[in-house]
């Protein structure tokens, strides 16, 4: 395991831009396999989630709090 939350991005109180990439075999201990996004506000395009895990919620994105998100042409 990782990180508690987000095993490739974990981002709290941030704006956030993401394009292009492939999350693959992330993990977590707690929520948000490949991502985890706490009062963010994000766009995320153009990306593809293959097997990643979260002990409790959110196996490839965990969204909480006040988050604002938009995603396009992705495969998750």
């Amino acid at each position: 395991m990782a990180t508690k939350n987000g095993g490739a991005i974990y981002a709290n109180n941030a704006n956030i831009d993401v394009r292009n990439s492939i999350f693959s075999r992330n993990s977590s201990e707690y929520a948000g396999g490949a991502v985890s996004l706490v009062h963010t506000k994000a766009w995320l395009g153009n990306l593809s989630f293959f097997r990643n895990s979260a002990e409790y919620m959110g196996g490839a994105i965990q969204i909480s709090g006040n988050v604002r998100v938009q995603i396009n042409s992705s495969i998750i």
